[in-house]
């Protein structure tokens, strides 16, 4: 994935939701770079959204790296198998 100009991250915080799954999360590359990542972003839908844990890998590209400390959105999600770092 990451040959394919993906950025690999971390899962590290998913905020709990009064509805069930939230619908959004927080992930770190290894820079420790933060990035927001929304289920309308994922490939796998909300059919394996709800699967997505803390130290989760994924894989996911964005437009445009934010620098004022807020996290960056990804624009696309994908689930990987497993990575080696």
């Amino acid at each position: 994935m990451k040959e394919e100009g993906y950025d690999i991250v971390e899962v590290y915080h998913i905020p709990e939701s009064e509805f069930g799954v939230s619908n959004f999360i927080f992930a770190k590359n290894k820079d420790s770079q933060q990035f927001y990542l929304n289920v309308d972003y994922f490939e796998g839908g909300w059919s394996r959204w709800g699967y997505i844990k803390v130290e989760s890998m994924l894989a996911i590209n964005y437009d445009q790296l934010l620098l004022d400390g807020r996290p960056t959105p990804a624009t696309e999600i994908v689930e990987i198998e497993q990575y080696e770092i």
